[in-house]
């Protein structure tokens, strides 16, 4: 690290006002939520100790601050030092089980999508599954016998799963889920894979259902089929495929933050939305599209 005060990212300065800036008037988010902003004590004064550099942050500049720091008679240490989350399952002694597993958000998760406790009991459109469904998603995959019967248990007191018994989930992820997911290879180029999903009516009457992407990257092409569903009854079901093709785009910068932060890591985000021809529905369906790093 070249010694100079520099701060080349400018990190340090807004922890730094974050700590101890002195009151503003008049400050907004582009005009949102205008007033007086300040910094968690204005009175306050800082002493910043400069430990990363355009290579990274080295464990021993970290230690020796914290030594300088207690050296000086700072009362307060604030260590606003970060990285990247790595794969646990780089990390074998790092795996741990979760006490609750389906508690968390994630860019997958997809509820009513609705404040309203009344429309959310009336969503339109659902994704139906059942326990087979789940079956055959783990033969897609590649579970053997024994591994279905840890997470399945048994057919029957005597039988276990067999995944010949079983049609294999089909498409890119085999599983008919509201969120869409894709994930390349750590090389890849292209993007390419198609989801399969069938959606069962919950409304009443005759209705018909037109699909509206969102996506904001223009190198990734999403395309429907069909992209009208008519029903003319409830309990129906219609089924559709969602054909995704591209060109993967790295990142490029030339920040240092780049040595914590993998630049081969892409991750596109879209979604598809199905909207009711009367507009009393929309039914929203993320698509994820994600290429890990080495």
């Amino acid at each position: 690290m070249k010694p100079t005060p520099v701060d080349n990212e400018g990190h340090g300065t807004h922890t730094a006002s974050t700590a101890a800036g002195r009151s503003v008037e008049g400050a907004s988010l582009y005009g949102v939520a205008k007033g007086t902003v300040r910094g968690g004590v204005p009175s306050g004064r800082i002493a910043m100790y400069k430990v990363c550099g355009s290579v990274g942050c080295s464990d021993t500049n970290i230690l020796a601050a914290f030594d300088d720091a207690i050296a000086d008679g700072v009362d307060i240490i604030s260590f606003s030092i970060g990285g990247p989350v790595r794969n646990f399952s780089k990390d074998i002694l790092a795996i741990a089980k979760p006490v609750n597993g389906n508690s968390s958000e994630d860019p997958l998760n997809s509820g009513a999508g609705l404040l309203n406790p009344v429309d959310a009991v009336h969503p339109g459109l659902v994704y139906d599954i059942s326990p087979k469904d789940y079956i055959r998603y783990l033969c897609f995959e590649g579970y053997n016998e024994s591994a279905l019967s840890l997470i399945h248990g048994t057919e029957n007191s005597t039988n276990h799963y067999n995944c010949s018994k079983f049609k294999q989930g089909i498409g890119a992820d085999g599983l008919n889920y509201p969120s869409m997911h894709l994930q390349l290879a750590v090389n890849a180029t292209r993007i390419s894979g198609v989801f399969l999903r069938t959606v069962t009516y919950v409304g009443h009457g005759a209705a018909v259902y037109k699909a509206q992407v969102t996506s904001p990257n223009k190198g990734v092409s999403i395309k429907v089929i069909p992209d009208v569903l008519i029903f003319t009854k409830a309990r129906q079901k219609r089924s559709f495929n969602v054909m995704v093709k591209g060109t993967v785009t790295d990142p490029t910068s030339t920040s240092f933050l780049d040595d914590w932060w993998e630049p081969t890591i892409y991750t596109h985000n879209s979604f598809l939305e199905w909207v009711e021809s009367s507009s009393n529905h929309r039914v929203r369906s993320p698509i994820v599209i994600y290429r890990p790093y080495n």
